[in-house]
């Protein structure tokens, strides 16, 4: 006798395969919900969302890099043009002063050269002086700093009608305009004695 057919019309109480089908079903289906949820907050998303921001924390150092670099380079072109401007400042002036060096030292070396102190004590001048003629050979016209200015002298050199060696005669700057190597004219020479040696003082031009 079957007792759950004979109870219940026949039939299977609990449907013995319709309610394990059922089961698998929601099991099916809660499954399925889960891979949505990990179609919805998938990994791949995540890791998208990863690299992106690593791609933008680079952009942002390579950016901070290229500014610091261009601030780096834009300092050190204005040290350059500084020290490029001390630099020239330095020539000018190293330049002024070897020029007023130059003009002294041509003065010095014309009129002071082969020159040494003497006794005065020792001097003697005759009271007349000699004519003589004074034959250029070489016409100086240089200048000295002075103060705020520039001094500026002619020196001719040349020999005595009457007298052996090489004398220099300074005169006034503008009146070495038309002279001329070669050229002669007439002086008057103080002579003199410094012990036993004739000695030449003032040569007189007119």
């Amino acid at each position: 006798m079957n007792t759950d057919e004979d109870l219940f019309g026949g039939e299977d109480l609990f449907g013995d395969d319709d309610f394990f089908n059922e089961s698998n079903d929601s099991s099916s289906s809660s499954n399925k919900a889960f891979e949505d949820t990990d179609d919805i907050f998938g990994s791949s998303s995540i890791d998208n969302d990863t690299d992106n921001a690593t791609k933008n924390v680079q952009s942002n150092k390579a950016v901070q890099n290229s500014n610091n670099k261009n601030a780096i380079i834009i300092i050190g072109i204005g040290i350059a043009v500084i020290l490029c401007a001390v630099l020239v400042s330095r020539i000018g002036t190293k330049k002024k002063t070897n020029n007023n060096k130059n003009i002294n030292s041509t003065v010095n070396e014309s009129v002071k050269d082969k020159w040494s102190a003497i006794n005065d004590d020792d001097i003697k001048f005759y009271d007349t002086y000699e004519e003589n003629t004074f034959s250029i050979e070489n016409i100086e016209r240089v200048g000295r700093q002075n103060g705020n200015s520039i001094e500026v002298i002619a020196i001719l050199t040349g020999t005595l009608s009457n007298h052996t060696g090489t004398y220099q005669i300074r005169i006034p700057y503008n009146k070495s305009k038309g002279l001329k190597i070669g050229q002669q004219f007439n002086v008057y020479v103080q002579i003199g004695k410094y012990k036993d040696i004739n000695i030449i003082g003032e040569i007189r031009y007119y």
